[in-house]
């Protein structure tokens, strides 16, 4: 089981990929891949795909590795918390029928990328070679393709023996690494409301908490107060959450929380990651929250 220390993780999976780094920090995609296997997390192939969008990537396709190892402690710990809550990993099936993309619908698309082949393939090949890849891709203006785009799509296509990708099969990686793009632009879209939303029920809900007005609760109150908002997370969770909170020096009440600060750096964030709406978190058999009078 690993730890949820960001230190010790990052530190470990750099263990891991500098035991098979030539020495220059880089590894091919391949290794890249193997190496996330061995870790035994089970990342899902959308997850790789977007490390790979924001991973530090040469013009010949290698990942410099430790630019993206805080992003992969991040998904290692929400994978294990997940794991600990009972979740099970859910594997969709992408539907890349439909999607828009800077105002421009699929089919528009693929007409256009289809019509940049055909300019592109003077010699009538049907084929593109890597090398060319990423000079096509940038080259398509009116798809405002980003840098980090375009290497997560050099990365994810399958080149064959000799280095060259089939038109067809260029299309169809196409349409899926946009597709994860869009959806993962419209779920990050989605968290930031729902953080915005869980933020005003558990300020209210602290509020109604603190008749006084102090800005301070005691961490049973917090805890009450977020098992009250009924989010679908565990007991143990929010008792491990709270108990996480810093001290408000020098208040009399030596364990009261200032609940504006701490709901907005340390609890939103959190709770936010653990929320699933379509799950039944399993819940503690016991937990004991501090200063519980």
């Amino acid at each position: 089981m690993y730890t949820f220390d960001d230190k010790a993780l990052i530190t470990h999976f750099l263990e891991k990929f500098r035991a098979v780094d030539k020495g220059d920090g880089y590894v091919e995609r391949e290794v890249f891949k193997s190496v996330l296997k061995s870790l035994e997390l089970e990342f899902s192939d959308d997850q790789v795909m977007l490390l790979y969008m924001e991973a530090e990537v040469t013009p010949n396709l290698k990942i410099h590795y430790e630019s993206i190892l805080p992003r992969i402690a991040a998904l290692a710990k929400e994978i294990m918390v997940k794991r600990q809550q009972g979740w099970e990993t859910r594997v969709e099936n992408l539907d890349v029928n439909e999607y828009v993309l800077c105002g421009i619908s699929k089919v528009e698309l693929d007409e256009s990328l289809r019509a940049r082949m055909k300019k592109f393939d003077t010699a009538g090949t049907g084929r593109i070679h890597l090398q060319d890849l990423h000079r096509f891709l940038r080259d398509a203006e009116e798809l405002h393709l980003s840098h980090k785009w375009i290497n997560m799509m050099c990365l994810e296509v399958e080149a064959g023996a000799d280095g060259a990708v089939p038109f067809d099969a260029l299309a169809a990686t196409f349409h899926r690494v946009l597709y994860v793009l869009v959806s993962s632009e419209i779920s990050d879209w989605i968290r930031e409301e729902q953080a915005l939303a869980l933020s005003e029920q558990l300020l209210h809900l602290c509020q109604a908490r603190d008749p006084d007005d102090t800005g301070r609760l005691l961490p049973y109150q917090l805890v009450l107060a977020i098992q009250e908002a009924d989010i679908g997370v565990s007991l143990y969770h929010i008792v491990s959450v709270v108990g996480e909170a810093q001290v408000a020096e020098g208040h009399r009440d030596v364990c009261a929380v200032h609940y504006v600060t701490f709901l907005s750096d340390h609890a939103i964030p959190i709770l936010t990651k653990l929320i699933r709406e379509d799950t039944a978190p399993i819940e503690a058999d016991s937990a004991t929250a501090t200063c519980a009078p």
